[in-house]
């Protein structure tokens, strides 16, 4: 029987099967073949991935018969294996010759890798649960207050309705409650870890294994912390009769003038034989803050802090405080957060560009610790870079732009800033500039050195 030219696929078949190729490279004589229908018609494409350089292979390889070389010693076969690939389909045939069922496992772990990244790809933009955190420390956990429970927050940031199935937990010292409820695209609930003490003064360490209908199918969260008879290490301020932990500053993560942020909590207790009144004065408007109105006798509660971004009326670098009312004491709580502007993306926006938003001065000598410098910002958009709202969170340094910085297309603005009188050690400060660019909203410079 005469040869025939071997007819070779083009456009994305040929590329399909030349990475194949290269991932099957060293497993032995591999022969791919895809089928395509076409008006009920099969057309059969073959590559031999024995031929040197695509040249004609030694054998009839458009035919769907095995291919052995005749100057080769007999191999084990296995029979072809046809997979459907979803993405584009098509039916790939693969055809290998294999040494020993050694490299026949590699394959075939291999195929079944490539089936599970294409079952992900079709259920890819379903039901997607996404946390905001996974890990709670209860830090120091006072035995007499009984049970702690954490309440982690998670969302649905997939297309269809998210369902908990189950929640399963490392220890029967700890209970798990959930939201029940399907949750909607885009919609939030909660998973509720509840520790109770085994009056053993030691560390723990729970986990909680969630089951859902969504990717991930199961999330595993925990909590942590260790109970102690120390109630004034757990709790070592206080607001009157009302002990207090050791927050009294709010840091908050950057958000978009359109989101609202997370919950950010203080916890309180109440170690006294009373009732304990609780509320709160002079809260601003873009905050809200909420807790039990009474803090019965021994126990403790929490006092949940969140920022309303539309309700913002200033971008950039905000500080603020609120005042905790117990009913013997008053007592102010701090609250920083980073603002950004929510920016329509436009045709021609600007763009903003920096060397680096880190910038260490390294050390300087006590005799020179006056510093001043600036931050160099490039445009490289399209139109007017505006920059304004200059702020930073260290009163040592002072910025010497107050007023609106707009940088042309092409050119570079200067923000300086100076700082004196910094004592010996280490020091650093962030920088909040807020610009119109819809990419870089804000931009946070961090300043470091050190005064020896």
């Amino acid at each position: 029987m005469s040869k025939k030219r071997g007819m070779y696929p083009t456009g994305d078949a040929a590329n399909k099967l030349a990475v194949l190729s290269n991932d099957f490279a060293g497993f032995g004589n591999l022969h791919f073949t895809e089928s395509v229908g076409r008006q009920g018609r099969f057309r059969r494409h073959t590559k031999c991935v024995s031929a040197p350089e695509n040249k004609d292979c030694p054998a009839i390889c458009h035919r769907s018969e095995l291919y052995r070389p005749p100057t080769l010693p007999r191999f084990d076969y296995f029979r072809k294996k046809t997979f459907f690939l979803p993405v584009t389909g098509n039916f790939i045939i693969f055809e290998p010759v294999i040494f020993n069922k050694k490299t026949m496992n590699k394959i075939f772990n291999v195929l079944w890798f490539i089936l599970l990244l294409f079952i992900s790809g079709v259920n890819a933009g379903a039901q997607k649960i996404e946390f905001e955190k996974t890990v709670h420390d209860f830090g120091l956990v006072p035995s007499i207050l009984g049970p702690v429970t954490y309440s982690f927050k998670f969302k649905n940031v997939g297309d269809k309705p998210l369902s908990i199935k189950s929640v399963s937990s490392s220890c029967g010292c700890t209970s798990p409650d959930w939201t029940k409820a399907p949750v909607q695209p885009g919609e939030t609930g909660e998973v509720k870890a509840t520790y109770t003490s085994t009056n053993s003064l030691s560390s723990f360490n729970k986990r909680l294994t969630v089951h859902a209908n969504g990717s991930p199918s199961t999330v595993i969260i925990s909590i942590k912390g260790v109970v102690t008879k120390d109630i004034n290490a757990a709790f070592p301020d206080s607001i009157g009769k009302l002990k207090i932990k050791d927050r009294r500053d709010l840091v908050f993560p950057q958000i978009l003038s359109s989101q609202t942020s997370h919950v950010q909590t203080v916890e309180v207790a109440n170690l006294t034989g009373g009732d304990i009144n609780l509320s709160f004065e002079n809260v601003p408007e873009y905050l809200t803050v909420n807790s039990v109105p009474v803090v019965a006798p021994k126990t403790r509660a929490q006092i949940n802090v969140s920022v309303d971004g539309t309700k913002v009326k200033k971008f950039g670098y905000i500080t603020d405080r609120f005042t905790v009312k117990s009913d013997d004491a008053k007592e102010q709580i701090n609250v920083s957060c980073v603002v950004a502007e929510d920016i329509k993306a436009s045709e021609n926006p600007p763009v903003c560009k920096v060397d680096s938003l880190v910038v260490d001065l390294g050390v300087r000598p006590e005799k020179e610790n006056k510093i001043s410098e600036s931050l160099e910002i490039r445009n490289t958009g399209a139109s007017d870079l505006v920059i304004k709202n200059f702020a930073t969170d260290n009163a040592s340094f002072v910025l010497g732009t107050k007023k609106e910085l707009k940088i042309k297309p092409g050119k570079t603005g200067t923000v300086k800033y100076s700082a004196k009188n910094l004592p010996k050690g280490d020091h650093s400060a962030n920088i909040y500039l807020t610009s119109n660019d819809p990419e870089m909203p804000v931009l946070n410079f961090t300043v470091k050195l050190k005064i020896e």
